[in-house]
């Protein structure tokens, strides 16, 4: 004999439809707009203070911006990057024209919203493919 499901079971069943909906349901796409601190780490050793402003318009999946990275020497360099399923992060760094010691670089990472954190591994273009890890963090100033 059929029971009709009683109005607690129907509620738990809606509530856990709504936890576990639609996976294909559209999100707010996280906007990296703003100023971003941090450090790289290449594996020949040292640091390399890094510090970003990004600017992405709503709902765009690039972005564009300015990378100040100081280790041994200060180098400005402009940012062109992609926002990406699964908030993959691809930027590359490109030197200024009136940057003399500067190449090009490519930073891959993974955005986490929640802890608004960048980390990744990024590659020097130079005659060495310097490379190594980096880590951004959003700062409020």
């Amino acid at each position: 004999m059929r029971t009709a499901a009683t109005p607690t079971a129907l509620a738990i069943l809606i509530a856990i439809a709504g936890l576990y909906g639609d996976s294909h349901a559209a999100t707010a796409p996280f906007n990296v707009t703003g100023h971003w601190v941090g450090r790289a780490r290449p594996t020949t050793g040292g640091v390399v203070t890094l510090i970003a402003d990004f600017t992405q318009a709503a709902g765009a999946s690039t972005f564009t911006g300015t990378v100040v990275a100081t280790g041994r020497s200060t180098e400005t360099l402009d940012v062109n990057g992609v926002l990406g399923p699964k908030n993959r992060v691809r930027f590359t760094l490109t030197p200024l024209p009136t940057d003399t010691i500067g190449r090009p670089g490519v930073f891959r990472g993974t955005l986490n919203a929640k802890t608004r954190t960048i980390r990744g591994t990024f590659q020097i273009k130079d005659e060495k493919h310097h490379h190594g890890a980096f880590k951004l963090v959003e700062s409020s100033s």
